[in-house]
Formats: C-alpha cells, sequence, structure tokens
C-alpha cells in the first residue's frame, strides 16, 4: 500500500475508534492524516467506503491471528 493511502487508512481507522460513527468529515481525515482535502479526493475514489475498507482490512488481521493460533494448537 502506497505510503499516503497508508496514512489515509490509519487516520480512518483512529477516527472511527474515536468517534464510533461509520462516516466521518474529510476535512477531519486529513487533519489527522495530516494531508490536505485534494489529497484524499485523490487518494480514495470514495471516502464514503473507507469504513468497510478499514473493516475488511481489520478482518483479514484477525483471521491471519486466528490461523496462526490453530496451527500452534
Amino acid at each position: 500500500m502506497k505510503n499516503v493511502k497508508s496514512r489515509i487508512i490509519h487516520a480512518a481507522m483512529r477516527l472511527f475508534a474515536e468517534q464510533g460513527a461509520m462516516q466521518i468529515a474529510v476535512s477531519d481525515l486529513a487533519k489527522a492524516a495530516s494531508l490536505s482535502r485534494g489529497t484524499i479526493y485523490n487518494n480514495v475514489e470514495h471516502p464514503e467506503t473507507l469504513f468497510h475498507i478499514t473493516c475488511g482490512m481489520l478482518f483479514e488481521e484477525l483471521r491471519s491471528c486466528i490461523r496462526s493460533g490453530l496451527k500452534t494448537n
């Protein structure tokens, strides 16, 4: 994943954890990622899908951890 996209995703995760909402303002996301709003729009085709993207990433990480745990038992 590109560095800019990684910053956007990680900032979105932090904001979702803090705010508990599915939608965050692009201006808040830009501030949290230390990027401009234009950079957000240039790197994320549909900002409203960030919640689903972050959920998918967390799901894959959890699944990987579970699989690793099952292999050691």
